[in-house]
């Protein structure tokens, strides 16, 4: 299990859409689920968001996860957060 939070700085709304959270071990990409507080993907500004990603079938060796952030607005910007995670050191969720 993956715990994040997520805070955004902008002054502007983001949304973090679960369809645009990608994780990958190998290669190759990984079901997941994901709960969180609050539960819309839209980060108003100054806000946080705290949740939980669980990976199913994790292999020993490292987890690639890549969100892709759109800020809202006229002229929006695009935040692309990576992190490279060690499967061992992830809870298990159970």
């Amino acid at each position: 299990m993956i715990n994040y939070s997520l805070e955004n700085l902008s002054p502007r709304r983001v949304v973090a859409d679960v369809a645009r959270l990608v994780i990958r071990q190998a290669g190759r990409e990984k079901s997941f689920s994901l709960s969180r507080l609050p539960a819309s993907g839209i980060l108003e500004p100054k806000a946080v968001q705290a949740g939980s990603i669980l990976v199913k079938d994790v292999a020993p060796g490292e987890l690639e996860l890549e969100w892709t952030l759109v800020e809202l607005g006229e002229s929006p910007r695009t935040f692309v957060v990576r992190r490279t995670l060690n499967a061992a050191a992830l809870s298990t969720g159970g």
